[in-house]
């Protein structure tokens, strides 16, 4: 009936576990940045990053374009009002001819001071106007430049270049160029820029896509080994309990049924407490789930610490002698009185677990012919300082506490100082940790002592 109802259980938590994995957020924060970059790019280089390198490129272009005008427009035109009679002259037509060739140009054309067109390679816009009042200002606006203008599928760049002499204006030459091999080659690197970076994002998803996956299988595969791990437990301490309290029973029938003398009435009597304690420590295990999820009801009363402390170190005895290690309880570092006790508010089998799980580490860690110390001292609180000469590892210092930390131990399972953690936050208490080569390695838990009303 309990592995059918565990069966179950498992289903159920599968279920969860499909909608309810949680992934790395800074792995989800990668593949957002991704995804924006890769939609925002495009968006920012047709709108802001390639407007402006034309502009740049056309600022250059019209400059240069202007400052070798200067250089080959003819000398006649440089010195006296751009009129007919400056065009008749005979070298201005062969200079017309070599500016037109040595620039590249497609067209030029000439303007009078009041924007009378006196010459264009186009021979039907000759004679006419293109403003009407004698102004640089006034005519520099009539006439265009500066702009890409798209015509016969060529980009068309049209440069004005003033003719001024002692701050009169004498004429403007038009130049007109074709920019298609610039503006070609702009859109190259531009497209070729905007592409790079999509396939580059395009690539992080894909990525991201694939390690959210393997992150999603290890999260899950995780939590479905927790809860088998969980199932099997809880079959365990069912399976551990019927032959405890089979031998429980027949404990209590021997103490009451048979004629047996002190010393084995002593003896059924410490058989007894192991097999409770033994008893309490399966049901323990249960109690640790609910810690974890916050379900433990506590119901803390006065328990004496220090007997706690000598039962532990008297049934753990066995292992202490197996490893040759020796255990020594102190009160405030003296040795321990018969009369001393020392009462906390507490539960007494979270206590014994706690105890008992932290100073069998000790045992376990110390080598031969060392001695693990537990020193019991009081003040605003109650405090257990166990101390053994090992050191802990520097892998582990940092998540001792932590779920499944353990080190050097083939049969370690990284749940006795997690479970210590958690049961000392429960009773309202704290649990610390400092080791060094040079002291060993010192765990401190306080709990809260007991207080009387006045």
């Amino acid at each position: 009936m309990v592995l059918i109802n565990t069966q179950e259980n498992v289903t159920v938590d599968n279920n969860r576990l499909s909608t309810n994995v949680q992934y790395s957020r800074s792995l989800i924060g990668i593949l957002v940045l991704a995804f924006i970059t890769a939609i925002a790019l495009p968006l920012i280089n047709v709108n802001i990053i390639y407007p402006a390198y034309s502009k740049v490129l056309v600022s250059s272009i019209m400059e240069e374009t202007g400052r070798l005008a200067e250089y080959v427009i003819p000398p006649t035109a440089k010195h006296s009002e751009l009129t007919h009679k400056v065009l008749e002259d005979s070298g201005f037509a062969a200079a017309i001819y070599r500016m037109e060739n040595d620039l590249g140009l497609l067209k030029i054309k000439v303007y009078s001071p009041t924007g009378l067109i006196l010459y264009s390679t186009d021979f039907n816009e000759i004679g006419t106007h293109s403003a009407d009042t004698q102004s640089l200002d006034n005519v520099i606006k009539e006439i265009p430049c500066g702009e890409i203008k798209q015509e016969q599928g060529m980009d068309i760049l049209e440069t004005c270049v003033p003719i001024m002499r002692d701050g009169t204006f004498l004429g403007v030459f038009q130049l007109v160029s074709d920019l298609s091999p610039h503006m070609q080659k702009l859109s190259r690197i531009n497209a070729l820029a905007t592409y790079g970076t999509i396939l580059a994002c395009c690539s992080i998803l894909v990525v991201g896509g694939i390690l959210l996956r393997f992150e999603a299988n290890r999260i899950r595969d995780r939590k479905q080994s927790e809860i088998l791990k969980a199932d099997v437990e809880q079959i365990t301490r069912h399976d551990i309990k019927s032959p405890l309290i089979g031998a429980l029973n027949g404990i209590e029938y021997l103490r009451k049924y048979t004629d047996i003398n002190e010393d084995q009435k002593s003896m059924l009597n410490d058989m007894r407490t192991s097999v409770s304690t033994g008893l309490d420590l399966i049901n323990r295990s249960l109690d640790i789930y609910k810690m974890e999820t916050g379900e433990y009801q506590y119901e803390p009363q006065a328990v004496d610490i220090l007997a706690i402390g000598q039962r532990v170190t008297g049934d753990l005895s066995g292992l202490a002698t197996m490893n040759n290690v020796t255990t020594a309880i102190t009160r405030s570092g003296q040795p321990l009185a018969t009369e001393d006790s020392l009462v906390i508010m507490a539960e007494e089998s979270l206590c014994y677990s706690l105890l008992a799980n932290l100073i069998k580490n000790g045992i376990e860690a110390s080598a031969p012919d060392q001695c693990v110390c537990i020193d019991f001292t009081e003040s605003t609180h109650a405090s257990i300082a166990i101390h053994n000469p090992a050191v802990v590892p520097d892998a582990i210092r940092d998540t001792f506490f932590e779920k499944y930390a353990t080190a050097d131990k083939a049969t370690g399972t990284g749940l006795g100082t997690y479970s210590a953690k958690l049961m000392t936050e429960a009773m309202g208490g704290t649990i610390s940790l400092e080791t060094s080569v040079e002291k060993g390695t010192t765990i401190t838990v306080t709990l809260p002592l007991l207080t009387v009303p006045e």
